[in-house]
């Protein structure tokens, strides 16, 4: 059975028990940010396109681009789904 530590939930115990992810958490909101950061850059590279490139497809600055496969700031959800469909890759799948 999980222990309760307060804000998190202790898993050491019970590793069949997955602790629901906290949204407002600033280090999980970060963790988030890196991985849709790799996966981005790693889309980009597998399509051969520059950022300039993918910017122009997708309709946003080169800017947005940079700021988001640095995880050095938000992205918004609308740009993430431009980039997406930029990418061939369905807005509604998982990534």
């Amino acid at each position: 059975m999980p222990v309760s530590t307060g804000r998190h939930v202790d898993v050491r115990r019970d590793c069949s028990y997955v602790a629901p992810m906290k949204i407002d958490d600033p280090e999980w909101m970060s963790r988030r940010r890196r991985m849709l950061a790799l996966r981005l850059r790693r889309a980009r590279i597998e399509a051969n396109l520059t950022q300039r490139e993918l910017a122009r497809l997708a309709g946003v600055s080169r800017r947005s681009i940079q700021y988001a496969e640095s995880a050095s700031r938000k992205t918004r959800p609308e740009t993430i789904r431009r980039l997406r469909e930029a990418l061939g890759e369905p807005w509604w799948r998982p990534w």
